[in-house]
């Protein structure tokens, strides 16, 4: 059997798998040495796996035959636990920050009104309020949320970020949705669309973050129902940082992205 030379990283090569189409006779020939009859079947594609072996001049291929149940099943669930390649986010909005290849997004909301409805500890506030410029990303079908001080323009690497200055986060910036869902596959402005409201939707009425400050000084609820009610800009100067020197980089860096 010929040798075949694949980039590695962490990984090791298993198998290779040669993928016939419906049509040709090198198709027929192979489930007829097989002795499989296929007279009737209505299947697309026919399968062969290769066993592939490291050896001192690359990766060595072994005898080829169909592709099992078990196998299949096997390289499915193995691609699902965040392997997969997408076929495409279609265009991205101008917002759109980054992406990874298995559909994680990272893009920004500039800072200005949205709907807010917050019912914590006896209190409540409904209405529309004034947001800081806000990170999110997107990973798998999980939502994070930071607070940036980019005002409507577009932030930079090397801008600062800083605590969600709101319920329902969580330390590390992750979001409860509750029971709202985000599909992880689908055109890059449907799904941030479908987070973001879910996000602004949400009713905010969990604190997860412990010990951490979520605004500088005062109560968070009655910041929100000031700011609702007087309808000025978010006072950025209460804002906390994520964590001390934290910029967009990093954290796209601590994120895979």
């Amino acid at each position: 059997m010929s040798e075949i030379a694949i980039p590695m990283n962490d990984f090791q090569a298993k198998a290779v798998l040669v993928v016939y189409g419906r049509d040709g006779e090198r198709r027929d020939a192979l489930f007829s040495s097989y002795g499989l009859d296929h007279s009737n079947r209505t299947e697309d594609y026919y399968v062969e796996t290769f066993p592939a072996t490291e050896g001192p001049d690359g990766i060595e291929l072994g005898a080829g035959k169909p592709m099992s149940m078990a196998f299949l099943r096997d390289m499915v669930r193995g691609l699902a636990e965040g392997h997969l390649v997408f076929d495409g986010l279609g265009l991205l909005p101008d917002t759109t920050l980054s992406t990874r290849a298995d559909g994680d997004l990272a893009w920004y909301r500039p800072a200005g009104p949205q709907s807010v409805f917050i019912e914590y500890q006896g209190k409540q506030v409904r209405g529309m309020a004034s947001y800081p410029a806000t990170l999110f990303m997107l990973k798998n079908t999980n939502l994070y949320a930071f607070a940036l001080k980019s005002g409507t323009d577009r932030p930079s690497e090397r801008s600062g970020v800083f605590r969600l200055p709101l319920l329902n986060g969580y330390s590390d910036g992750h979001i409860c949705m509750g029971s709202a869902r985000v599909p992880k596959e689908g055109l890059a402005s449907e799904r941030m669309g479908k987070a973001e409201d879910a996000f602004f939707q949400s009713t905010f009425n969990h604190n997860f973050t412990g010990n951490h400050k979520l605004i500088r000084s005062g109560d968070v609820v009655e910041l929100w129902e000031r700011l609702v009610q007087s309808g000025k800009p978010f006072p950025e100067k209460q804002l906390v940082r994520f964590k001390p020197g934290a910029t967009v980089a990093d954290l796209l860096r601590e994120h895979g992205f």
